[in-house]
């Protein structure tokens, strides 16, 4: 997959042919992940937004992991930032949320690139993202084609997903480059 990169293949392309090598590289990275653990020692990211440093007293002595994690879990209830919601998993798995991360920086560079083009960006993103109400919107438009009917707007179902593509793949982003935007948001 190293190759591919190097040639600044799109990850559209590498998901829709090369699925398998994808899963092989994850594979490949034991114990690296983008993403910081839920709680860690301060030092290792700096001004990552989203991210907030809290000094806290923890009583090794007198009380056990479980009581400890059951106070960090009331403990984070009570004070997420209102800023901060907590995010939804549609997978728990490492591996399945950097191939989630992937369709959604396809979904955003598609979304630019054919920005005046919205059926052409559906079409696109049902078939390399293979979200599931893009891909009924795709099918259903192609079947309102063949009849005449195709000037019917597109689904909520379908604008959400690439809405909520986009606002994944702008996090992602932000996560490496906290103080910008990508050009093809």
């Amino acid at each position: 997959m190293a190759n591919e990169l190097v040639a600044n293949t799109s990850f559209a392309e590498l998901l829709r042919t090369s699925p398998s090598k994808i899963e092989e590289s994850l594979d490949a990275l034991v114990g690296y992940d983008i993403y910081p653990k839920a709680v860690e020692l301060p030092g290792r990211y700096i001004n990552v937004p989203g991210m907030q440093e809290i000094i806290i007293q923890v009583d090794w002595r007198h009380y056990t992991d479980d009581e400890i994690g059951q106070e960090m879990k009331r403990f984070a209830a009570l004070n997420r930032p209102q800023s901060e919601p907590a995010p939804s998993r549609t997978g728990k798995k490492r591996q399945s949320k950097v191939i989630a991360d992937l369709k959604a920086l396809s979904a955003l560079r598609i979304w630019k690139l054919h920005e005046e083009e919205p059926w052409k960006r559906l079409e696109l993103i049902a078939e390399i993202c293979g979200y599931e109400g893009c891909k009924r919107e795709w099918a259903e438009y192609k079947q309102r084609s063949r009849r005449g009917h195709a000037d019917e707007p597109m689904s909520g179902q379908a604008k959400t997903e690439m809405s909520e593509a986009r606002t994944r793949a702008l996090s992602l982003f932000q996560r490496f480059f906290p103080w910008g935007k990508p050009s093809n948001y």
